[in-house]
């Protein structure tokens, strides 16, 4: 059977979690990414203090009409869906 890229040859079994300390996570993170990034993590889900919740005028700016929720959106193109 031909294999995607994407394919891991792991097998389709549940696998569980390993829990890591604040700690070992931050190591593991800072492998991967810059501090600043694990900065950001550890601020939004440890500390529960970084937000980034800014609503900028964008939609409006670039599409000439103000944004509308998601489920506006899902409502105007469930035909499309079905």
């Amino acid at each position: 059977m031909p294999r995607s890229p994407w394919t891991t040859g792991l097998s389709s079994e549940t696998r569980g979690w390993i829990a890591l300390s604040d700690d070992a996570a931050c190591v593991e993170l800072s492998a991967t990414m810059p501090q600043k990034y694990v900065d950001a993590f550890f601020k939004f889900y440890v500390d529960g203090t970084f937000d980034q919740s800014i609503v900028y005028p964008t939609v409006q700016e670039i599409g000439g009409r103000p944004p509308r929720s998601f489920r506006a959106w899902a409502e105007a193109h469930a035909a499309a869906f079905v």
